[in-house]
């Protein structure tokens, strides 16, 4: 291998101008060599020379490893290694021993998580969430009178109507719904003190017609075609008749719109 890599030390090229690799070279003569000697009888008895296969990842791995140990090598003759000597004078301490059990704290760790401050962020404006800013003062400050104040047991025992109080959500629920949430309960609370109760949101189930005011359905004379709507009161007639002139229309629209294509191309031909 060492007389190969001296023959092939570089890429070549031939005439044609192909590209030949040098490990490649490299096995090819060696293919050549080891066919010779193989495929020979006389050679192989008066030789005990033994040729592996070898592809050209071992080759050039083979190389790659004896030209590091090379310089690996000329460094070590170039640089001193080091004069510091490999045992101390005095003896190491003796290892610790591990202990059985682990250490307990005299105390047990108490986390104190900070106050949950969510609307109380307050710009130059005012605050950022005026009602959830008024309900959480408001609850803060019931809950400091209740702690002041002894508790007072109730008058009578009959049991009253649930009032809706701010719960505070919990889980995988966004802060942002949970915040909408306990605004509107605040909102809804404060409207049955007030008895101010708002309207419920009726949702409209269909389309009115603009002409007739009726629902835009087919119980009521109503049809659809594309962008074009039917009404039987305000045009008159029957569906297949203003769906006949709907479809003439767009006939002729397409009809005007290849013919003026056409004028177009004949005033201005392509390149």
């Amino acid at each position: 291998m060492l007389e190969l890599c001296r023959i092939h030390t570089r890429d070549t090229r031939t005439l044609t101008g192909v590209h030949n690799n040098r490990w490649a070279g490299v096995m090819r003569d060696y293919k050549h060599i080891q066919d010779n000697v193989v495929n020979c009888p006389a050679l192989m008895a008066c030789t005990r020379v033994q040729l592996y296969d070898v592809n050209q990842q071992t080759l050039s791995m083979w190389h790659n490893q004896r030209s590091k140990a090379m310089t690996r090598d000329t460094i070590t003759i170039a640089v001193p290694g080091s004069s510091a000597p490999q045992t101390t004078a005095e003896p190491l301490p003796a290892p610790r021993t591990l202990l059985q059990d682990p250490q307990q704290p005299d105390q047990p760790l108490a986390h104190h998580l900070p106050a949950d401050a969510s609307g109380l962020a307050v710009t130059i404006r005012g605050p950022l969430a005026p009602e959830l800013f008024d309900l959480i003062v408001d609850h803060q400050s019931a809950t400091t009178s209740s702690v002041s104040a002894p508790p007072v047991e109730p008058a009578s025992t009959k049991a009253t109507a649930p009032t809706v109080t701010p719960v505070t959500i919990a889980g995988a629920i966004p802060r942002s719904t949970a915040w909408r949430r306990r605004v509107d309960a605040e909102m809804e609370r404060r409207a049955q003190e007030l008895r101010n109760f708002a309207k419920p949101y009726r949702k409209v189930p269909q389309f009115m017609c603009r002409r007739c005011g009726q629902p835009k359905t087919k119980q009521y004379g109503h049809s659809r075609y594309k962008r074009g709507t039917f009404c039987a009161q305000a045009d008159g007639g029957t569906v297949e008749q203003w769906l006949s002139a709907m479809k003439d229309r767009e006939r002729e629209e397409a009809a005007a719109a290849t013919a003026a294509a056409t004028t177009t191309n004949t005033i201005f031909p392509a390149p």
